[in-house]
């Protein structure tokens, strides 16, 4: 992936009621790419300056939690590392079968898989049980957000449902070209695509359009972090 020039600052002075205050600094995207990197970039008004924050070997899906990063790798494996803008080595937490999207949300982690299956677990740093919670077909990215959880399929398609630990339907809300990893915050979704380009969307329940962020090149997991 190659680094992006930032276009917007990760910080601004505002005036509130004639006093000065300091606007908030934007979240931070995660991105694990095929040539087993793993990059970091704050998310800007126009794109993100992406940086080389370590390893990321072999990731089929990732998510972020409470500080930490959670990444599936294609030998079936759960890895967590702390989301610093730094190399840290990842632990292994357990096992991770099949995965082909992971989101987490409310201490939880979701995992879809390539049998079209959806599962949870606590996002806890330790080896624990999946249990199915539901169908999830054809996924190609999965995130969360604000209870809910989001699904981009291979038929170009963004799906819904609640994040709840039983079966729920999904909702069709509209389309998601060719997304290789779906990520969620502050109200919006981001969208990595085949083409190595970044889309977000409002994270709503009805179809909205897509806009251009900036690039993501060769990108296998997505993640975002306030």
């Amino acid at each position: 992936m190659q680094r992006i020039l930032l276009t917007a600052a990760l910080s601004a002075t505002v005036f509130v009621n004639g006093f000065q205050a300091q606007a908030q600094a934007p979240a931070t995207l995660y991105a694990a790419t095929s040539e087993d990197t793993l990059w970091a970039g704050n998310i800007g008004s126009l794109a993100a300056a992406w940086l080389s924050v370590g390893p990321a070997i072999t990731v089929v899906g990732m998510a972020a939690l409470d500080g930490k990063l959670f990444a599936a790798t294609a030998d079936d494996k759960l890895w967590w590392r702390d989301a610093a803008a730094r190399p840290i080595p990842w632990q292994y937490v357990g096992p991770a079968e099949k995965v082909v999207g992971l989101a987490a949300l409310d201490g939880k982690l979701f995992a879809a898989t390539s049998d079209n299956q959806l599962w949870w677990r606590p996002a806890t740093t330790g080896p624990i049980v999946w249990l199915n919670i539901g169908p999830a077909l054809n996924v190609v990215g999965l995130t969360a957000f604000d209870g809910k959880l989001f699904a981009a399929t291979s038929d170009d398609t963004l799906w819904w449902r609640d994040a709840a630990t039983r079966p729920i339907p999904w909702l069709n809300i509209g389309p998601a070209l060719k997304v290789v990893g779906l990520a969620a915050v502050d109200g919006k979704i981001y969208a990595a695509t085949s083409e190595n380009k970044l889309w977000w969307r409002e994270a709503v329940t009805r179809p909205v359009p897509w806009q251009p962020l900036g690039s993501a090149t060769s990108v296998v997991g997505l993640a975002a972090l306030r």
